[in-house]
């Protein structure tokens, strides 16, 4: 099995440490800390009053000389300033540090195969004591913090490339893609980032309603283009529509001809046992000059339009769990 490492330029790290810092997290986060007993590293969201997305990020358990009370938290660069600002901010009087961990890097490794099956389990990497899996779908890849050592700007360039075609492929948002959504149409759910047992953070209403309601009408998919033409300068920020004009999705990023990201209506999607909905729109050759690794057709999919006609295949990931 081949495996690729990458480094992951785009992430920043925050320390949080000190008496208390656990119970501090426990009270913003959508995510139970006590978790961190059984695991090295979890993903969780925090959110605004109104229960949307303000930053997402990953929460490893530190390790800083028996202190139980060290936590890293990794996140989007872009959304750094804005996490450490909103932390400090509900920190009040507590003796709680929060600062930039400096020095340091993300590194991600992943099964260059995985983007076919998208199976649920990944070879665990060679030398792997500081490894650990990505909480956040079982296959996807494994995360490490490492100390900061010297890369060329094209190895991150291209490490940043090979990042996202891979996360794309897998139909997972981060950073400011996640802004001011709510969690479930995100599928926070079904990636771990949500505990339901837990007790009250901050926007916890509307994510409890919407849960146990059982009323989550879009979720986050991954669509591509049907044809090079269309998807080489990307799509239009938008609406997506059916044939008859009618909305049906949402675009929340579009990368050329890797393709993108939107939220989509679950009643146009097949179940996860129809193969597609529309075979016959999804040309082979364009499949695997998008995603060389990728067998997306035989994932449940429907084509849609962009505001200037575009097609675009949207398809459910083959790892999702059964889901309404």
């Amino acid at each position: 099995m081949h495996q690729r490492q990458l480094r992951l330029v785009s992430k920043s790290l925050l320390l949080v440490h000190g008496a208390g810092a656990k119970q501090f997290l426990q009270g913003l986060t959508t995510k139970d800390m006590d978790s961190l007993n059984n695991v090295p590293l979890i993903y969780s969201f925090l959110l605004n009053v109104r229960g949307r997305i303000l930053a997402d990020f990953f929460i490893y358990r530190g390790n800083n000389g028996g202190n139980a009370e060290t936590f890293v938290l990794e996140t989007e660069k872009s959304q750094a300033e804005l996490l450490e600002k909103t932390l400090k901010l509900y920190r009040l009087r507590k003796q709680i540090g929060i600062e930039p961990l400096l020095g340091k890097t993300v590194l991600f490794r992943f099964d260059a195969e995985g983007e076919t099956t998208q199976k649920q389990k990944a070879t665990i990497p060679e030398n792997s004591s500081d490894w650990m899996a990505d909480p956040r779908v079982p296959g996807f890849g494994f995360r490490a913090i490492r100390k900061i050592e010297n890369e060329t700007a094209h190895d991150d360039k291209a490490s940043s490339s090979a990042y996202l075609r891979h996360r794309l492929a897998w139909g997972l948002a981060e950073g400011t893609e996640m802004v001011d959504q709510i969690p479930l149409n995100m599928n926070g759910d079904i990636t771990g980032g949500i505990s339901f047992e837990k007790g009250c953070y901050i926007g916890q209403e509307l994510v409890a309603r919407t849960h146990f309601t059982g009323i989550v009408r879009r979720r986050l998919m991954p669509f591509r283009p049907i044809d090079d033409k269309n998807g080489r300068d990307g799509f239009r920020d938008g609406f997506l529509l059916d044939e008859r004009g009618k909305r049906q999705g949402k675009i929340i990023c579009s990368h050329g001809q890797l393709g993108g990201l939107c939220l989509a209506s679950l009643d146009i999607v097949p179940p996860a046992d129809c193969p597609s909905a529309d075979q016959s729109t999804t040309p082979l050759s364009d499949q695997s000059a998008v995603y060389p690794h990728s067998d997306l057709s035989f994932s449940p999919s429907v084509r849609l339009f962009d505001s200037s006609g575009a097609a675009v295949i949207v398809h459910r990931p083959k790892w999702w769990p059964s889901v309404s």
